[in-house]
């Protein structure tokens, strides 16, 4: 596992990482009549697009292949058909199957499909990774120690501290919810700090039945428990996984009927 993945795979084609980056951060910015100025670059860029269009098409005749057996099998109904289909990829590709003559073209789901891809790979990463670079290497290292150059499995989760860190450091910064509202189920004493001294502790009696409202943004912006609150740092939380992340930190609504 490196950072730089080869252009090329192993028969010589564009690699689907590769495509990407050249058409939809490059080719995007460059107008058409500019690849006919024979420059080396640009040649580049005009093969990426050709594959990545040949590609997306053999993706879609198999995918439509598929899907025309199961129809064709009566086995089950279209809603089932539908419904199984986890991908955006294949709800389109079976809509044009199910749906007769005016559906999307070629053209159009490759189109749809290529904004999925560039919405997801060109966007969000490259925000996350302009504005925490210092901790790429960090989280790097933290992944190739537990898996080398093997694929993840199910039972790595809890050895992936780094990543894990990165999670539960950004749940805390923006939590699902930024407050829940309890009632006490016994007669409690709080033991708080006091907002103007902390270094006083004062004692508040609940009595059994009151409504709680637990305001997560100022617990998890407590720079008693989490210093600097206001900046993303993982590894504040990586000596304490998973103890500190499962028990002492909340980040949405827990208990019955609060599931989200």
């Amino acid at each position: 596992m490196s950072w730089s993945e080869p252009r090329y795979d192993e028969n010589g084609r564009f690699s689907v990482q590769a495509m990407i980056l050249e058409v939809a951060l490059r080719g995007s910015q460059i107008p058409r009549w500019a690849y006919y100025l024979g420059i080396s670059n640009l040649k580049i860029i005009d093969e990426a697009d050709t594959r990545f269009e040949q590609f997306m098409r053999e993706r879609l005749a198999g995918c439509e292949t598929q899907l025309r057996k199961l129809h064709d099998a009566g086995g089950a109904s279209n809603t089932e058909i539908a419904e199984s289909i986890k991908d955006i990829f294949g709800g389109l590709v079976n809509a044009r199957v199910s749906e007769g003559k005016l559906t999307l073209s070629d053209e159009e789901i490759i189109g749809n499909c290529f904004v999925f891809v560039f919405a997801g790979h060109g966007t969000v990463p490259r925000l996350i990774a302009a504005s925490v670079a210092n901790l790429h290497q960090w989280v790097y290292d933290s992944i190739t120690s537990v898996l080398g150059d093997r694929i993840p499995t199910f039972d790595d989760y809890d050895d992936l501290t780094g990543v894990l860190s990165c999670i539960y450091e950004a749940l805390r910064l923006y939590p699902a919810v930024y407050m829940m509202g309890k009632h006490t189920a016994r007669d409690f004493t709080f033991a708080l700090p006091r907002c103007d001294k902390p270094v006083i502790i004062e004692e508040i009696f609940v009595k059994k039945g009151t409504p709680v409202h637990l305001v997560l943004i100022g617990m998890l912006y407590d720079p008693q428990a989490y210093p600097d609150p206001e900046s993303f740092k993982p590894e504040r939380l990586l000596s304490s996984l998973p103890d500190r992340t499962t028990v002492t930190m909340t980040t949405a609504p827990c208990g019955a009927l609060l599931a989200i």
